[in-house]
């Protein structure tokens, strides 16, 4: 997970055996050599690049090329209420522009509440992040959707519009943030398309940024630098020890010296799993030292999907709970 560039060298070819596998072949060529080519000599740097700017708006492209599996994209107009009796949820499967490499689309899947197309609601998301080396189908595969169809339709959960995007090489674990990386594809072209075409509630209160292990050290470097976008923010044993980042993409740094922070983190980690709480340890520390409050939760296992599954449900009383009116 470092970023050493003999290392990103060396990946760039069994990655891209990777990114066949997942039926990325048409792009992954051009963005690895595009991408590295213009970047990896930087990541040795001591200042680094410019940090990315939050654009909110609409990615104008993010309406055009869409292909789903097997229904058609909602459209962002509200609609007349009707009637509905759903009992459960819809799974769109479907893409948004990179934002770096805008000739190619990331796939992305997004979990729709029941009666949304009947009804005219907007809806507070979550976004979710998988670990290394899944993919978008890993909260899935964790049973994410069974658990919100149960918990929404019971009315224990509100109702909510969950993405799970795809988190492709080389950004994935060869990045660490900032201009060109992963944290651009989420701010600059995922937040924008989901906002752009669904019914969202499109403020920093109403959105929670989520990972798992390498996903979420992402989470934690993504939400703690867009502050504006995501004001909830959760982290599952995150990978923090084998985090090699330069200084200003490193969470604890970036806690040591923003002024603005998500009024919420949640963090966790399983028993089992001594190397991954050294680094969440350290950085729950940093926290301490800065008075930001924060929800630590040690749970059993190891690090693997048996130890997460048990955790969607706090979890998610967590991210949906009301935001705190000011922030640290």
């Amino acid at each position: 997970m470092g970023y050493d560039s003999n290392l990103v060298e060396k990946s760039m070819i069994s990655r891209y055996g990777a990114l066949i596998q997942k039926g990325l072949s048409l792009w992954a060529c051009p963005l690895l050599l595009a991408l590295f080519s213009a970047s990896c000599a930087g990541m040795h740097s001591d200042s680094g690049p410019v940090p990315v700017k939050a654009s909110l708006s609409p990615n104008p492209t993010a309406t055009q090329s869409v292909s789903l599996s097997s229904t058609s994209l909602p459209t962002a107009s509200s609609t007349p209420e009707q009637e509905c009796n759903q009992k459960g949820g819809e799974l769109l499967r479907t893409e948004f522009t990179d934002p770096i490499m805008t000739a190619f689309r990331i796939p992305v899947n997004i979990y729709l509440p029941p009666c949304y197309r009947v009804r005219a609601d907007r809806y507070p998301v979550v976004y979710l992040l998988h670990g290394y080396p899944r993919d978008q189908d890993h909260w899935l595969e964790l049973g994410l959707q069974a658990e919100l169809d149960s918990y929404i339709t019971s009315g224990a959960w509100p109702e909510i519009i969950v993405v799970m995007p795809f988190q492709p090489e080389p950004y994935f674990t060869h990045t660490d943030g900032g201009p060109g990386t992963l944290e651009q594809v989420i701010i600059e072209g995922l937040v924008p398309y989901i906002d752009a075409n669904f019914r969202t509630i499109p403020s920093a209160q109403e959105r929670a940024l989520a990972g798992i292990s390498r996903g979420g050290v992402w989470a934690l470097e993504i939400g703690l630098r867009a502050p504006q976008v995501f004001d909830n923010v959760a982290a599952l044993s995150p990978a923090l020890t084998v985090n090699h980042p330069r200084t200003e993409y490193d969470p604890s740094q970036i806690v040591h010296r923003s002024e603005s922070l998500p009024g919420r983190i949640w963090l966790s980690v399983g028993d089992s799993e001594p190397s991954f709480q050294l680094g969440i340890d350290r950085f729950a520390a940093v926290l301490d030292e800065r008075g930001i409050p924060y929800t630590y939760i040690h749970s059993s296992g190891r690090h693997e999907d048996a130890a997460w599954i048990p955790l969607i449900e706090p979890l998610f009383e967590f991210l949906l709970a009301p935001s705190p009116e000011s922030k640290p």
